[in-house]
Formats: structure tokens, C-alpha cells, sequence
């Protein structure tokens, strides 16, 4: 009997912790951006890299080359989450830039307009990098994925990445975001942009482990009496 209630406790517990791993799905789904002149910010003159063969992707502000990048993730069929992180694997940095993180609802493919879109939902400052080992980020953005979940047409969550005021800088900054080209693979498990999920429990999960609680408690107080 006490090793069945122990087991409902257990399944509960295990049922109600889920962790979902989003990597980025192809290479139309990630892009790296580089405006040619004349240099206005819209990126209207420009060049798209999202070539499955590159490395790493530039984020780069100056007085004369801005490049920017943008991701794209397909969401899981669930509505509500526990906790929400977007990991970037860094390369290299250069005049410890600030990163800002702008989302938005995507559709798969990263284009022009994709890096040009205002919604800033998050900064972070990298150190400077010199190459391996890789500098990972790990940015909440919890409330973005949740109100992206909570309407159920959005199967893709969309972020670009640039340097902060890139089109004000007066020196340049720069960094490299790694997508994990296979040939190049360099430490730990994580081999591009990740985006991870944590689900919260389900009601049959809670309701098994409450079961199993109650059936411990129980259990206790008759081998007392």
C-alpha cells in the first residue's frame, strides 16, 4: 500500500514538470541583415544571409554599416507556461554592446521587415568575447511567449536582434550570435538559439499528487493509532 501511494506522489510530481526545447527550425526561420547605403535604418537597401552553412550571424552598429538579426520559433499547442527563456550563444564581442531584444508574431520565414519591427522586450549587455568559449544569454521572456500562446493563431514567436541606438552609434559595436553550424560545433549541448519552455502543472498531474499526499497522510496517522 505505502509503496503505491509513494508512486502516485511520484508520477504526480514527474507529470506536472515539462520542459519544452524549441531549436530554430530552418534556415528561412533565422537571417542575418546588412543595410548598404544610404544608411536610414529601414533596411530598404540591404543584404539577407540565411545560409544553413554560416557560423555566426553579425550585430553590428557604426557610423557606417548597421547589421541586425532575426529568429524565428514555432510555438507548442499548449496556453499556458510557467516560465519562458530565449538562450543566445555568443561568440565574440567587441566595446561590450547592448543588446535589444524585440518580438513579435512570426510566420517561419524571416524577412526585410522582420529586423525593422519596435517592440522592445528585453536588453542585456554582452562583455567583451574572443572567440570560443561561447558566452550564452539567458533573457526571460515570459510574458511575450504567454500573451503569443494565449491567442492561438500565433505559431511563431519572432525576435530581431540589434545593438542599442544602433543607428546613433558614434564607435562601433559589434557581436556575433552562434547558430551552430554542425562543422563548427564547439562546447556544451546547446548549438544555436534555443528557445525553452516550462510548462506548469497539469490538473490530472496536481490532482494525482494530491491524491497520493492524502493517502500518505492518511496512511501515517492509522499507524499511529
Amino acid at each position: 500500500m505505502l509503496r503505491v501511494l509513494f508512486t502516485l506522489v511520484f508520477l504526480g510530481w514527474v507529470g506536472s514538470v515539462h520542459a519544452i526545447l524549441i531549436e530554430i527550425g530552418n534556415y528561412n526561420s533565422i537571417g542575418g541583415f546588412v543595410e548598404t547605403a544610404p544608411y536610414d535604418g529601414n533596411f530598404d537597401n540591404g543584404t539577407l544571409k540565411n545560409d544553413s552553412t554560416v557560423a555566426s550571424f553579425s550585430i553590428v552598429a557604426s557610423d557606417h554599416w548597421w547589421s541586425r538579426v532575426g529568429l524565428q520559433f514555432e510555438l507548442p499547442e499548449i496556453q499556458n507556461i510557467d516560465s519562458a527563456s530565449l538562450i543566445l550563444p555568443f561568440s565574440s564581442a567587441y566595446n561590450s554592446p547592448t543588446i535589444e531584444v524585440n518580438g513579435y508574431s512570426g510566420d517561419g520565414v524571416v524577412t526585410r521587415t522582420d529586423v525593422v519591427i519596435d517592440n522592445l522586450i528585453g536588453t542585456f549587455e554582452l562583455p567583451n568575447l574572443s572567440n570560443p568559449p561561447i558566452h550564452y544569454v539567458y533573457l526571460d521572456v515570459t510574458n511575450f511567449i504567454q500573451d503569443l500562446l494565449v491567442d492561438l493563431n500565433n505559431e511563431y514567436a519572432g525576435f530581431n536582434l540589434r545593438i542599442e541606438n544602433d543607428l546613433f552609434a558614434t564607435n562601433t559595436h559589434d557581436a556575433y550570435l552562434w547558430t551552430g553550424r554542425i562543422d563548427h560545433f564547439l562546447d556544451g549541448n546547446i548549438i544555436g538559439p534555443i528557445l525553452d519552455i516550462q510548462t506548469i502543472p497539469e490538473p490530472p498531474a496536481i490532482a494525482l499528487m494530491g491524491l497520493g499526499l492524502l493517502g500518505l497522510f492518511g496512511f501515517s496517522r492509522r499507524r499511529k493509532h
